[in-house]
């Protein structure tokens, strides 16, 4: 039985009202959750494959999607899903103001990247035309010196463009350079190949450590109480919502802007990762119980550092403020525990 299972769930609100003490696996016995199986002596297959010429590119081919090249062409009349080359300067009140202006800017009329009604002022309208074009910001717009205000935009039409999409074999120098920033695509392409190895690397491990980690689990037997999950998610949400209020963001619509879901197939995401995450912290712990493993100070305090200089804490304290010291023990006690794991195990990369 948990030490706080007697608080009671409903002290928990959603929207963190009535939040109570946030209850982890410290608040109970490990063998009143797990029963282990298994740990040593583990065989686990691992997807891996190589990068070769050909992955590379795909990989390439890909980018290039996003990297379009444009031709001038003779067309001199702007239509619905033309691509044109423009000059403009914005201004408020007869003011210009940050980021308004730009030259040499290629604007796909209807993709909506601008403000609404900007690009449609500019359909049926001529190369070389400047146009004046009205618009207002959207109330909720991010610059908050320029939400719901009228704006007025000199726009010259420089030409009409034709997109053109680019493959790895048609890569020139001067488009890398101007695209990449490399002088050669002989450069280019080793940059590539440096990356896809690296994160194929990296890859490679998060896969092994997950593959390791997943027969370990799927090994023993384990009793995941319903008021440590519900506490572990509830305070998860609340911190979240308060950095997205923060923000000034609606967390409906930041949920679809930033992650393309809703609230109910977030939360559902949510609830299925932090099982999955107290799975883990139940089995590592266990067998670091079980094998008498301990926090090593000078292991430690790596850990930490690397914390500090990944996520440019300031110093312990401004890190333990967002992850409390305890946590970051079990961290670093569970990763410990997984390269144990893997020293343990005979891995097969299929």
């Amino acid at each position: 039985i948990g030490k706080n299972a007697d608080k009671t769930e409903t002290d928990y609100g959603i929207d963190g009202e009535k939040l109570g003490k946030k209850i982890t696996i410290d608040d109970y016995q490990l063998k009143d959750l797990v029963v282990l199986g298994k740990y040593k002596a583990l065989k686990v297959d691992v997807t891996y494959e190589e990068i070769t010429e050909e992955k590379m590119t795909e990989y390439v081919d890909q980018l290039l999607q996003q990297y379009p090249g444009y031709n001038v062409i003779s067309k001199t009349q702007v239509e619905d899903k033309d691509t044109v080359n423009i000059d403009f300067e914005g201004t408020v009140d007869g003011k210009a103001f940050e980021n308004g202006t730009a030259k040499a800017f290629n604007l796909t009329i209807g993709s909506n990247s601008f403000i609404e009604g900007f690009e449609t002022q500019l359909i049926d309208k001529k190369v070389g035309d400047v146009v004046a074009v009205k618009v207002t910001f959207p109330k909720e717009y991010k610059e908050k010196t320029l939400a719901g205000k009228d704006a007025v935009f000199e726009v010259k039409i420089n030409s009409i463009m034709e997109k053109v999409i680019y493959t790895t074999a048609q890569l020139q120098d001067e488009y890398v350079l101007a695209n990449f920033g490399f002088n050669t695509v002989a450069e280019f392409k080793a940059d590539v190949k440096k990356y896809l190895e690296e994160n194929n690397e990296t890859n490679k491990t998060s896969n092994t450590r997950a593959a390791v980690v997943a027969k370990v689990i799927k090994d023993s037997a384990i009793t995941l109480p319903k008021e440590l999950l519900n506490s572990q998610i509830e305070h998860y949400m609340s911190e979240f919502k308060k950095s997205i209020d923060g923000a000034g963001y609606k967390y409906d619509e930041y949920l679809a802007s930033q992650y393309q879901t809703d609230a109910a197939t977030y939360a559902k995401t949510i609830k299925e990762s932090m099982t999955q995450k107290l799975k883990e912290q139940i089995v590592l712990s266990a067998i670091a119980e079980e094998t008498k493993t301990e926090i090593d100070k000078e292991g430690y305090d790596a850990y930490v550092k690397q914390f500090l200089d990944a996520y440019e804490y300031v110093n312990e304290k401004q890190l333990y403020a967002a992850y409390p010291k305890v946590e970051m023990e079990r961290a670093y006690l569970c990763n410990k525990m997984v390269e144990f794991l893997i020293g343990e195990s005979t891995i097969n990369y299929v």
